[in-house]
């Protein structure tokens, strides 16, 4: 067997004595010990020898014996997006999407324990989505709720720790919003229509659909809610003597606010008028917002109600200015910034849990003229 002493210094360190030698067809090395306990010894050489031979047993033990590394047994990722599926308080809605990402991502790690995923287990999943046409944020938002289950794992230690799955970089894209021009067109046109009640199906299966129309309108515009918050705000959570709105779950239509985070926003300006007429007129049947009259919601889903309020836009031909009801809310977050609103007020109005999200809504085509203004004073 080959071996050679090497004397080496480090920078900062003290210099050391290393041992190369092969063995298996593979060349190792290890430290002996530090030059100075060699200078000390009564006999340096035979120190020197006996540092080389105890080197040399640990080595060859090592071989023969390799130790094997322990690992904890872990759920598959089918077995463990069952359980995690299966134990989220989300509505029904939230589930069907995520398992779609999470489908996704389980085609290619079907049989895999959870614990063998690291951060780039999500390449496959990344490559096959590309080249399927989807695009960088869709599968952003596939990835995310597997991103979830990893990190429930953790925080339930059935995984030490989560990776961090690698994703494409987001697509920033300009935010596209109605103009106060098209919202009052908007809103005449809805006021126009409340007090009728349309055609026969109308008549018979939606009486309240102008009327409701306009009031979401007038929630979307002047509140700037989320499509769900506006289609399941039930009448209790309209508090007229505190002149505030709760935006908290409702039980009964199995929904839920983001990240099930309840707030109150003050009414105040043109929807406290509004409010104030609107609600003085309602039926005692009634216990949405939204309602038919008879108690129940005025479109099944939140979905339903953005066809229903598509249907107005192309009436009025703006159907293809901004996507339709989050066009609201990006607008009136938007119109806030740009009128000089404090972001952090905005971004509490909004609920945004980051800042930069509320940043984002400025992120438009064009320029600003204000801006350019304000150089030729």
């Amino acid at each position: 067997m080959k071996r050679t002493v090497i004397k080496k210094w480090h920078k900062g360190s003290e210099p050391q004595y290393y041992l190369r030698f092969s063995t298996e067809n593979k060349e190792r090395m290890t430290v002996l010990c530090n030059v100075k306990e060699v200078e000390n010894a009564k006999d340096p050489e035979d120190y020197l020898h006996k540092k080389i031979v105890e080197a040399l047993l640990r080595q060859f033990e090592g071989l023969k014996n390799p130790r094997q590394p322990s690992r904890q047994k872990t759920p598959t990722v089918k077995e463990y997006k069952e359980y995690w599926l299966a134990n989220l308080s989300v509505n029904p809605k939230t589930i069907r999407i995520y398992k779609r990402g999470l489908a996704f991502f389980e085609k290619q790690h079907v049989d895999k324990q959870i614990g063998d995923i690291t951060n780039v287990s999500t390449r496959p999943m990344i490559k096959e989505l590309k080249e399927s046409g989807r695009s960088a944020n869709t599968i952003r938002s596939y990835i995310k709720p597997v991103q979830m289950m990893f990190n429930y794992a953790a925080a339930e230690n059935v995984i030490t720790k989560a990776p961090q799955l690698e994703k494409p970089n987001a697509t920033v894209k300009n935010v596209k919003t109605y103009s106060e021009s098209d919202l009052d067109k908007l809103e005449q046109y809805l006021e126009s229509q409340k007090d009728t009640s349309g055609d026969a199906w109308v008549q018979r299966w939606s009486p309240n659909r102008p009327m409701n129309n306009y009031r979401a309108l007038m929630m979307l515009r002047y509140f700037g809610l989320r499509a769900g918050e506006v289609w399941s705000l039930p009448l209790r959570h309209i508090d007229l003597s505190e002149m505030s709105i709760t935006i908290a779950s409702v039980p009964e239509l199995e929904w839920k606010p983001k990240k099930d985070k309840e707030s109150k926003l003050p009414i105040v300006g043109k929807i406290r008028e509004f409010l104030l007429e609107d609600l003085s007129k309602r039926s005692a049947e009634e216990k949405y917002f939204l309602d038919k009259g008879d108690g129940t919601t005025a479109t099944a889903t939140p979905n339903s109600l953005n066809k229903t309020i598509h249907k107005v836009l192309k009436e009025v031909g703006l159907q293809d200015v901004a996507k339709t009801l989050h066009g609201f809310r990006a607008s009136a977050i938007t119109h806030m910034l740009e009128a000089g609103v404090p972001v952090s007020d905005v971004q509490q109005i909004a609920r945004h849990c980051n800042i930069e999200t509320t940043m984002g809504y400025l992120n438009k085509k064009g320029a600003s003229s204000k801006a350019l203004e304000t150089l030729q004073k």
